[in-house]
């Protein structure tokens, strides 16, 4: 029960506003009865006691997704986000090939496959927007595409070796 201070007002004091002594919670289910006997100005007590229900709403965005780690640079037509979320959350991915969409599961795990710009450092934003509609600020992931092989650009003999250049780095 919330305790609650009202007040009359209207042309003749025929409305009565009740406020709540402490904020109501968010997206919580709320029932209001009023007895039968409450009465008028004249002492006629009310046919009957009046219970109305209601639900507040849910304002608060729910926290920016956190994203599993991802590799900096691949060779892929796509790439395929996992992480968690507000359980139930609609999940979106901007800034690669084209935006994506899932949804967060009951656990509040997520996976989105997003495809890539080929050849490109992109930065994928990715958003959780609650049921009640409320978005999360973006997490932000940076991957560079790159699919060309390095290339040797120089070669160099000595008596103590060889030496190779690249024009990229290169694992051994």
């Amino acid at each position: 029960a919330v305790p609650l201070s009202e007040s009359l007002g209207g042309a003749s004091a025929n409305v009565v506003t009740l406020v709540p002594a402490a904020p109501l919670l968010e997206a919580h289910a709320y029932a209001l009865s009023v007895p039968a006997s409450l009465k008028d100005l004249a002492g006629n007590a009310l046919s009957g006691s009046v219970t109305d229900g209601f639900t507040t709403v849910d304002q608060t965005a729910p926290p920016a997704p956190t994203v599993d780690p991802v590799p900096a640079l691949l060779c892929a037509p796509t790439l395929t986000l996992a992480g968690t979320s507000e359980a139930g959350a609609l999940i979106s991915v901007s800034g690669g090939a084209a935006g994506t969409q899932g949804t967060a599961g009951t656990d509040g795990r997520f996976t989105v496959t997003v495809a890539l710009s080929p050849g490109t450092a992109q930065t994928l934003s990715v958003t959780a927007r609650d049921v009640s509609g409320n978005l999360s600020a973006p997490t932000t992931v940076s991957v560079t595409v790159d699919c060309e092989p390095p290339h040797v650009v120089d070669v160099v003999s000595s008596t103590s070796g060889i030496v190779v250049t690249f024009d990229e780095p290169a694992l051994p």
